[in-house]
């Protein structure tokens, strides 16, 4: 009788001792996984509103800048010739860069560009020449086909040096979210060789 007593004391200090040491072990890990995993989300909230931040600085910028009515922009496609050829005009003034180009339902009053219905970002070494062919019906189909059912675009030139043009492209893409809008990709994917 006393050693089955003995045994259940002994049973039962072994029990608390080893609730104890899996205690002791467990909850260091237990609060050390808990720092770890708000260290994460609080880099990952704070991360997402940097990239946040940047998008709407991008958009912003954009916004601030010059856009051009579509139809205007066509009116001066060629502005004067010599003989057939045009000498001046936007098919005449090309550069390299990227463009982003916004759809409205209706005419934009007051320069306010940031309530657009959708958006369209490209790159080109000839940024004029591809937003004629976009809005001429040999581009980009969405936007051709806005504008023939009386929608309103509006663009704006971004200039660049064909070395840059993936990552503005990229940028542009990323802070107006248009793989949401007529943008497939995330963009920057052209390789040119020189």
């Amino acid at each position: 009788m006393i050693v089955g007593k003995v045994w259940v004391i002994m049973n039962e200090n072994f029990k608390k001792i080893g609730e104890q040491m899996i205690f002791a072990i467990l909850f260091p890990s237990i609060i050390g996984f808990l720092v770890v995993l708000s260290v994460v989300l609080f880099l990952t909230i704070h991360i997402k509103s940097v990239i946040k931040a940047q998008n709407e600085k991008v958009r912003n910028n954009i916004f601030k800048g010059e856009f051009i009515y579509y139809k205007n922009f066509e009116m001066n496609w060629i502005t004067s010739r010599y003989g057939n050829k045009g000498v001046s005009g936007y098919k005449c003034n090309d550069t390299s860069g990227c463009y982003v180009i916004l759809i409205f339902g209706n005419i934009v009053e007051n320069e306010k560009y940031d309530n657009f219905d959708n958006v369209y970002i490209g790159q080109s070494i000839n940024i004029c020449k591809r937003v004629h062919s976009h809005f001429t019906g040999k581009g980009k189909g969405d936007i051709y086909a806005d504008i023939k059912y009386g929608k309103e675009a509006y663009v704006q030139f971004i200039p660049s040096p064909i070395e840059d043009m993936n990552k503005l492209e990229k940028e542009l893409i990323r802070s107006f979210n248009a793989q949401t809008s007529y943008n497939n990709t995330r963009g920057g994917g052209i390789v040119r060789s020189n």
